[in-house]
């Protein structure tokens, strides 16, 4: 009866066909080796691009299934690297996969036969030094991939990154693609929420070569350096010799809203909001933040916002002991803020806003009556030095100047920050993105939405005054 032969191939790169590794050749020799040896094939399996440092390859998988299946009698390859380049991996395959199931494995050009004890014996040597190539390999890919990088080249191996076309050994930009990317640093840089950038790109019909847009993708891009015209290997850039898509004032835009964003997601994960106002609320009166809070009556459960300085539930987020400013219920304040933001819808509202310049006058005035105190306070002290004057007598004066200095302070802390420009566009996503969160009860969703946008929200007793993040 004839042995039955599973035959099992591999090829990694195109330079390896060149050296007669290529599927067909390799093919060819397996078969008339069978042939000669009067076997059966019963199966061949192919792996085509696929490397043999691991055993992550679906013909790979796929011989195991049909050897644990009974299958065949023997696996036969061209060359003991063919069926892995790790020492680990090829004698787990041949001892905890191949004999256990009673199949042999023959490699062709070595003439190696696990059937006779010289065979096994040739295995774990030869399986040494296909993995000393393998790590030569990876050494020189390593040294190659460093060299082209201080050369300003890219890497050449990989995902080509979109926007561009990888031709002759270098990155020329791809107009159709480049388009996409400069239009994806642009919603990027007006705060535009990452789900709503792959929305408007895929709905507008845009396609890259690996397919639709994802998040994925976009944080990926926004934080490249290959977009203006560097490289990196191992984290360190250099000055690549590619032409750039993206200028240097827009990256560092977009640099800084990642970090800033990356920031605030981790903050979010140390001290999750469970309601949509959570972290921009701040009390004028004392400066502190507001917090929400469940509270009971008759009716059952309700939501509040308290300033931190009144309900003192954490005494390191007090900044003023005895603090009355008002307590809002969670559906007043939140109908006032989103009452607020459905304005944005109305353009007049916006040029109103983008119009308003901010009275620098009070601050002046402010900073002027600071600087005042302190040098009535040092007088005094200067005289106390003295002994010119009744200590008692400067106490009370100093302790006088000392609160006006500080009500001063205060107030300076509290006025509002320059408005900044609105952009109808960031406007508009922000508020399709708020009114989705809204109809799923999505509370995160709505706080990160408001984060995205919102600088904070001053309550000052029935004020709510909201300062914006946009440019």
């Amino acid at each position: 009866m004839k042995k039955r032969v599973i035959i099992y191939i591999r090829v990694s790169t195109s330079r390896q066909a060149e050296e007669g590794f290529s599927i067909p050749q390799q093919r060819e020799r397996l078969e008339k080796y069978c042939a000669a040896m009067d076997w059966e094939v019963v199966g061949t399996y192919i792996d085509d691009g696929y490397t043999g440092g691991d055993m992550e390859r679906p013909g790979l998988q796929s011989l195991i299934n049909a050897v644990k299946a009974g299958s065949g009698d023997i696996v036969l390859v061209d060359k003991l690297d063919r069926l892995s380049r790790s020492q680990y991996d090829t004698l787990y395959l041949i001892q905890k996969v191949f004999e256990p199931a009673g199949v042999t494995f023959v490699s062709r050009s070595e003439n190696l036969d696990t059937s006779t004890p010289m065979g096994k014996c040739s295995l774990g040597l030869m399986s040494v030094f296909a993995e000393l190539e393998r790590s030569r390999i990876r050494e020189r890919m390593k040294d190659g991939k460093e060299g082209r990088a201080k050369a300003g080249k890219w890497h050449g191996g990989g995902t080509v990154p979109i926007g561009y076309c990888y031709v002759n050994g270098e990155l020329e930009i791809d107009e159709y693609e480049a388009a996409q990317v400069r239009e994806v640093y642009r919603l990027f840089c007006t705060r535009t929420p990452i789900a709503t950038i792959v929305k408007t790109m895929n709905s507008s019909g845009y396609r890259t070569k690996y397919g639709p847009w994802s998040e994925k993708t976009v944080r990926s891009m926004v934080t490249r350096q290959t977009y203006v015209g560097n490289v990196t290997n191992n984290g360190t850039v250099y000055a690549g010799v590619h032409p750039r898509i993206i200028d240097d004032v827009t990256f560092a835009r977009a640099q800084n809203i990642a970090a800033e964003r990356e920031s605030a997601n981790r903050a979010r994960q140390q001290r999750m909001y469970t309601s949509p106002l959570g972290g921009i609320l701040y009390c004028a009166k004392c400066g502190a933040k507001y917090h929400h809070r469940w509270r009971y009556n008759k009716k059952g459960k309700y939501g509040t916002y308290i300033c931190y300085s009144r309900s003192m539930a954490d005494r390191n987020m007090v900044r003023m002991i005895g603090c009355r400013n008002t307590t809002y219920r969670s559906e007043d304040l939140e109908a006032v803020v989103y009452a607020e933001i459905e304005k944005l819808r109305q353009p007049e509202y916006i040029a109103a806003i983008n119009n308003s310049v901010e009275d620098d006058s009070r601050r002046e005035i402010l900073l002027h009556k600071i600087s005042a105190a302190d040098k009535r306070i040092n007088r005094l002290m200067d005289l106390y030095s003295l002994g010119e004057v009744d200590p008692g007598m400067i106490r009370s004066k100093i302790i006088d100047i000392d609160k006006e200095k500080s009500q001063a302070q205060l107030e300076l802390e509290n006025l509002p920050l320059r408005q900044r420009r609105l952009n109808q566009e960031t406007i508009m996503t922000f508020i399709d993105t708020l009114d989705t969160c809204r109809a799923n009860g999505d509370t995160c969703g709505i706080n990160i939405a408001l984060s995205e946008i919102v600088e904070r929200i001053v309550i000052n007793e029935s004020t709510v005054q909201i300062e914006w993040k946009f440019d």
